[in-house]
C-alpha cells in the first residue's frame, strides 16, 4: 500500500510542487497520474521512490516509512518497488540501435522480472512510442498488474488513459483535483 497523509514539498527557491496532499492506493491497483505540465506529478511520483524527500507530512510504501528511511535503507526500498524512467536511461556507450534492440529484449523479459516488484512505478512509459508501441507496453503494463503488482503511471496520454480505464488521479498546483475510478485523461490535447 502507498499512503501520503499531509504531503507537501517546497523546494529551495520557495517553489512549492506539493501542498498538504493526501492520497492512499491499495495493493494492486493500477492508478493513472494525470495532470497539466508543471502539476507536481513528476515530483508526486518521485516521493513514491525517494528520489525527492518530502518537506513534512507522512508516506508509507509498504513497510517503508518515507520520511523516517535512512539512506543507507533506500536501496532495500527500490528492490521493491521498480521504477521506468521516462527518458529511458539510454546507455551512452551504445548506438541508437544497439539501445533499442537492448530496450525490446529488457520489454520481452519485462513481465517475469518485473513480478518481482511489489509496486511499479512508471513516468511517462509511453511518451516518445508511437500509438502501437504505446498499446504493446500498456498490455505488458496491465499483465504485471494483474499478477498483483500495484502500478502507479504518470501519463499524458489522453487516449491510453480514455481507453484502457483504471482509476485517475488529477493533479494540479500540488494537488489532487480528481480521483476518480475508471476515470477519463480530462485534459485537453
Amino acid at each position: 500500500m502507498i499512503e501520503m497523509m499531509n504531503v507537501t514539498k517546497k523546494y529551495n527557491k520557495g517553489i512549492t510542487a506539493i501542498n498538504n496532499l493526501s492520497i492512499q492506493i491499495k495493493d494492486g491497483e493500477f492508478v493513472y497520474v494525470v495532470g497539466p505540465s508543471g502539476a507536481g506529478k513528476s515530483t508526486f511520483i518521485k516521493m513514491m521512490y525517494r528520489e525527492e524527500k518530502a518537506t513534512k507530512g507522512r508516506i508509507r510504501v509498504g513497510k517503508y516509512d518515507l520520511m523516517k528511511i535512512k539512506d543507507r535503507q533506500i536501496p532495500y526500498l527500490r528492490r521493491y518497488v521498480g521504477v521506468v524512467f521516462q527518458d529511458f536511461k539510454l546507455l551512452q556507450h551504445k548506438t541508437v540501435y544497439e539501445n533499442v534492440a537492448y530496450a525490446m529484449e529488457v520489454i520481452e523479459k519485462s513481465p517475469r522480472e518485473i513480478k518481482r516488484r511489489v509496486i511499479l512505478i512508471a513516468d511517462e512509459p509511453t511518451g516518445n512510442l508511437d500509438p502501437e508501441t504505446s498499446m504493446e507496453i500498456m498490455d505488458i503494463l496491465e499483465r504485471i498488474n494483474e499478477q498483483g503488482t500495484t502500478i502507479v503511471m504518470a501519463t499524458h496520454n489522453s487516449q491510453i488513459v480514455n481507453e484502457k480505464k483504471h482509476r485517475v488521479i488529477a493533479i494540479e498546483n500540488g494537488q489532487i483535483v480528481r480521483d476518480q475510478e475508471q476515470g477519463e485523461y480530462g485534459y485537453e490535447d
